[in-house]
């Protein structure tokens, strides 16, 4: 479903082409993901493969293959969905130098809460923010770090990923149509807000949901 907004941006204009590099495999806490490559005449969907696999900020692409992908693409534009202190932003920073010197580049984060971290993550991200041109943020509160930050380059705020309620309606029992239907996409953790969701309802006594 992530895909759809590449094939979006596509459809803006004919003149858009897209490559989408992803880690061939990602070694998630719950499962592990084995990506898919597919290609159209505009949307290529590339796998390279990674070290670190499953650690968003640390991990970095085998860098022959990274920089082979960069060299047949010969972008204009680069955008990186890792947040400012990614070091696989670093890692395609250093190779737009010599590769493709005159690519645009911007970073996503949805970062949105205070941190600190040590000497060398805070040199990657130092050098990661004074080489982007600008950078998009999913939330006000992470525009606000990245200034926090130092960063003085123009940002876009978009949380960029919805929901596809077609997809996601799932199918309802016979005689359900009066009762509301909530859904929850995202980590079980606290910090998510589902203990408040939760306590919220209990307090909708004349209310049924499911």
């Amino acid at each position: 479903a992530n895909r759809e907004k590449f094939r979006a941006l596509c459809r803006l204009h004919d003149d858009i082409d897209v490559t989408v590099v992803t880690p061939t495999v990602w070694k998630d806490y719950l499962v592990t993901l084995n990506a898919e490559t597919s290609e159209s005449d505009r949307l290529h969907f590339v796998t390279v493969p990674t070290y670190l696999s499953g650690y968003e900020s640390l991990y970095f692409y085998r860098p022959r293959s990274i920089e082979q992908v960069l060299e047949r693409a010969k972008p204009d534009i680069i955008h990186v969905e890792q947040g400012a202190n990614a070091f696989s932003y670093y890692q395609i920073l250093r190779l737009k130098r010599r590769v493709c010197p005159e690519a645009k580049v911007l970073f996503f984060t949805w970062i949105n809460l205070p941190y600190t971290q040590n000497f060398v993550r805070d040199s990657v991200e130092n050098y990661n923010l004074s080489h982007s041109d600008c950078a998009i943020a999913g939330n006000n509160d992470a525009e606000e770090i990245l200034r926090d930050r130092g960063f003085t380059k123009p940002i876009f705020v978009c949380p960029q990923i919805g929901v596809d309620p077609a997809f996601f309606a799932g199918e309802r029992e016979q005689g359900e149509d009066s009762v509301p239907v909530l859904g929850f996409v995202g980590r079980f953790v606290e910090e998510k807000g589902i203990h408040t969701l939760l306590s919220a309802l209990e307090g909708l006594k004349h209310l049924r949901w499911k």
